[in-house]
């Protein structure tokens, strides 16, 4: 718990509230508009002594109303509404908002019914996802911890509330539980509770300690009804749902409003309001990629819309102050013009820490679909037979781009289905771009370079850098994580993100080339709470010439002979050396060092990424790879297999009947294991 005048010291509104609260001393009485609280029978109007207006009004409210927490809420809606006319009535300062009773029906745009939702005045819509905040209520008494069915159901309510609202910085809840008022405030990395005190008198004559004690706590939530959206939960201020968002650089203190688009030379900080504004120079919101998020960990906002009256996207982006920002990656890739990436149309950052979080800001061109979706459709509309060709085009481009980014110095490390986007040129040609480099790594942290971009953004480049390198074996999405990394590996580099190329192209082919009667989730792409079965499953996969596609759910007789020679190509070059299957090195050595078949990569890469990955380690100084010239075809794996005990059956994956029986929950995109974080 923390005291309230702590909680809005830390959030620097200690002094606001203090004119406030002497100003509310002379002008308001808040006790003379407190009812008595009664739950256990109706109050009749003839049983009042001397009712007066504020009396009247309340039994009306809860006249007819026979379950108590219904009549708790009820009670506690006239109170709000009294304290916003007496405010009016005396010139005071009144409430930015208006209360709708959600007990009985759903809020629209949701399945959720808090007991009442908080909105903006001005806001028409009474859509969940344009709530200020939530009021719970509940008529027993929680002095201490409030019991588990209870937080729960807030935290449903708190999630949504993230997960919709992009300008979000923290949810606060008010929760009145019997005549007591707690304020519940969910930041990032810690939930807050402020016991404010009794909003109720418990009779009609109350003593002269209760009245001070109502004044004090009805003052401090009429404080904070006051206070601006950017004052209290959001990154900035508005009277209703926003449509255009704004952002100008230089300290917080600054007043000078600039384009988006401006570069920030000396510093990232920057502002962000909402609109509707006039001009070009504004983002123009529209739909929002609905991703699966935490409250613990970062949370990205990705926002389809306008700039400039081009189709763009806005990415906010809260990360951990011990995380490489995004934008510091985007700054070291677009220095040495790394192609494949995203182009920036804006940049900036919002927060450098709040509660242990930065909030960064980019705009970013439209890159197209997500690769799986824009594949599904290139192959349903190919009349040419130009589709294989279009799947060769985007593997060799993301390949590149992968090589390029780590020269210098940035591994990606979740490559994943949504990371790919693709659009078709008005030539026919593909155009491929890797985006979201939100989880990547900076392997030359200690360098000049590094130093120069985090005094930029704010960040420590050793501290950050040692720390994403303790993150290896946890980031990325464990539907296409290597071998190595799902069996811990420590050491994530280029080939490790082209392994997980290769498993996303794969998925997103087994949607088009499909196993007759294929209605399980195909082995290769089978879920596992534990990361080194899923491990133990893609060595059994991958090494049989014969059955591996089928494996990962695609057809092989249907797969055109371009393509299934890039696939097999892939295949080798990974998982091959000198034609022996390296599936099992990669799970026992941690920092395996690959050998690149130059004749297996040719098919897929071209003759400068080849070059590339024969060069030294970024971090370790020493060969990323070994090289050979010789194209050896794979040597005949299939042998016969020892017996294996019942634990190592379900560890390897060699009995596909096994697996099953330990996988029945289906793999989806995203970070699926409970047991790991990004």
């Amino acid at each position: 718990m923390m005291d309230f005048d702590l909680f809005l010291r830390e959030l620097g509104l200690e002094q606001k509230f203090n004119r406030f609260a002497a100003d509310a001393e002379s002008k308001l009485d808040y006790a003379s508009l407190c009812r008595p609280y009664v739950i256990k029978e109706q109050v009749k109007l003839e049983e009042m002594e001397n009712p007066d207006d504020c009396y009247l009004e309340y039994a009306k409210a809860i006249d007819g109303v026979s379950n108590q927490e219904e009549r708790l809420v009820n009670c506690f809606i006239v109170l709000l509404e009294a304290i916003g006319d007496k405010a009016e009535e005396s010139g005071f300062p009144n409430s930015r908002y208006g209360y709708i009773d959600c007990q009985k029906n759903a809020v629209r745009g949701s399945t959720h019914r808090p007991d009442i939702a908080v909105y903006c005045v001005n806001d028409t819509t009474r859509r969940f996802d344009a709530i200020h905040m939530v009021v719970e209520a509940k008529t027993r008494s929680f002095p201490n911890n409030i019991s588990r069915d209870n937080i729960g159901q807030i935290a449903d309510y708190v999630y949504s509330l993230w997960k919709m609202q992009i300008t979000r910085k923290f949810v606060p809840v008010i929760f009145l539980h019997g005549a007591s008022l707690s304020l519940l405030v969910f930041f990032r990395t810690k939930t807050i509770r402020v016991d404010l005190g009794e909003a109720f008198f418990e009779n009609e004559k109350p003593k002269k300690i209760e009245i001070q004690g109502i004044n004090i706590v009805l003052a401090q939530l009429h404080f904070l009804l006051t206070l601006s959206p950017a004052e209290f939960g959001h990154i900035c201020d508005f009277t209703k749902k926003p449509s255009q968002l704004c952002f100008s650089s230089g300290s917080a203190t600054s007043s000078t409003e600039v384009g988006i688009s401006d570069h920030l030379q000396e510093s990232a900080l920057a502002m962000v309001k909402a609109g509707p504004f006039e001009g070009s120079d504004v983002f123009n919101l529209g739909q929002t990629f609905d991703r699966r998020i935490s409250l613990r960990g970062r949370i990205a906002y990705t926002v389809k819309g306008t700039f400039k009256g081009e189709e763009a996207v806005l990415k906010l982006s809260w990360t951990s102050i011990e995380r490489l920002p995004e934008n510091a990656a985007y700054d070291i890739l677009a220095k040495s013009r790394v192609e494949g990436v995203p182009s920036r149309l804006g940049k900036g950052l919002i927060f450098a820490n709040f509660m242990g979080y930065r909030l960064e800001y980019m705009v970013l061109e439209d890159c197209g679909e997500p690769l799986s979706q824009a594949l599904k459709r290139l192959h349903q509309i190919d009349r040419l037979g130009r589709f294989p060709g279009y799947v060769v085009s985007i593997i060799k481009q993301v390949a590149a781009c992968l090589v390029n980014a780590y020269v210098e110095g940035i591994v990606h490390r979740d490559i994943s289905d949504g990371n790919i986007a693709v659009r078709r040129l008005s030539t026919n040609a593909i155009d491929a771009r890797v985006i979201d480099w939100g989880y990547s790594k900076d392997t030359m942290f200690e360098s000049d370079r590094s130093a120069k971009v985090a005094r930029l953004w704010h960040y420590d480049s050793k501290q950050v850098g040692n720390n994403e390198m303790a993150h290896d074996p946890f980031t990325g999405t464990p539907r296409y994580m290597g071998i190595s990394t799902l069996f811990g590996s420590t050491f994530r580099n280029v080939v490790t993100d082209i392994e997980s190329l290769f498993y996303v192209v794969l998925d997103a082919l087994r949607t088009i080339y499909i196993l007759p009667k294929s209605e399980e989730e195909p082995v290769g792409f089978i879920h596992h709470e534990r990361l080194d079965v899923l491990g133990h499953i893609r060595v059994s996969c991958i090494r049989f010439d014969d059955d591996w596609l089928a494996d990962f759910g695609i057809l092989k007789a249907s797969v055109p002979g371009e393509l299934l020679r890039v696939l097999q190509a892939m295949r080798q070059f990974l998982f091959f050396n000198d034609g022996t299957y390296i599936g099992t090195d990669l799970a026992r050595n941690r920092q395996y060092i690959y050998t690149v078949n130059e004749a297996s990569a040719r098919v897929f890469m071209d003759e400068k990424t080849i070059d590339i990955l024969k060069g030294k380690d970024r971090r370790t100084g020493g060969p990323l790879t070994s090289t050979t010239t010789k194209d050896s075809p794979t040597k005949p794996t299939r042998t016969r297999r020892k017996r294996k005990t019942p634990d190592q059956q379900e560890a390897s994956g060699s009995s596909k009947r096994v697996l099953r029986s330990h996988t029945s929950k289906k793999t989806q995109h995203g970070r699926s294991n409970p047991g790991t974080s990004k």
